[in-house]
């Protein structure tokens, strides 16, 4: 039997960052529940890839082998991708967009996130709806097939950036938003 391969890539690499912890909620609901297919979840942390703003001079969607890069970081980050079948962008909302560091990660490939299924998981003090849609649009341009309902996680609440998340904090005790990420992990596997 295939164990799909699906990669929770952690969208931002701000200093003090709460996207960890949320990838390691959502890994650890996911991987409690039990699917209709094999899969295993693997983070990708673009914090600790340090990719510089790319240089390549050939557009990536015209690159069909990871080899052909000019750069080695790309030839690598390219590799990486390549190996996974679905992925799961965790992502903050900063200024109404996502972060720059995940968009660059992004358009350094084409035909590695290309056909391959894909879900966001937003967050920021209204859920990061903005950030959300502007993410889709531009997986839905790299030719990804993005699941149609990707939750949106209201934290930090305001209240919670002012004063700061208690120790005792848990993911389930927002409303929904366990139910929301099973229904999503359900759409991206259906996808696989």
């Amino acid at each position: 039997m295939t164990v799909f391969k699906i990669g929770v890539v952690t969208g931002s690499i701000r200093q003090g960052r709460l996207c960890p912890k949320i990838v390691q909620y959502i890994v650890k609901l996911i991987e409690s529940n039990t699917w209709q297919k094999d899969f295993a979840l693997y983070t990708i942390d673009i914090k600790e890839w340090d990719l510089p703003l790319s240089t390549e001079s050939t557009i990536p969607a015209m690159i069909k082998r990871s080899d052909d890069y000019e750069h080695e970081c790309t030839r690598n980050w390219s590799k990486e991708i390549y190996n996974y079948d679905a992925f799961i962008f965790v992502t903050p909302q900063y200024n109404w967009g996502y972060p720059a560091a995940l968009k660059n990660a992004l358009d350094y490939l084409y035909n590695e996130w290309a056909d391959k299924p894909a879900m966001i998981v937003s967050y920021g003090s209204h859920g990061g709806s903005k950030c959300n849609s502007q993410l889709e649009q531009v997986l839905t341009g790299l030719g990804m097939v993005v699941s149609r309902s990707n939750p949106e996680i209201p934290f930090p609440t305001r209240k919670q950036i002012l004063e700061g998340v208690p120790e005792n904090f848990d993911f389930d005790d927002i409303a929904g938003i366990r139910n929301h990420i099973l229904l999503s992990t359900e759409e991206l596997i259906s996808n696989l």
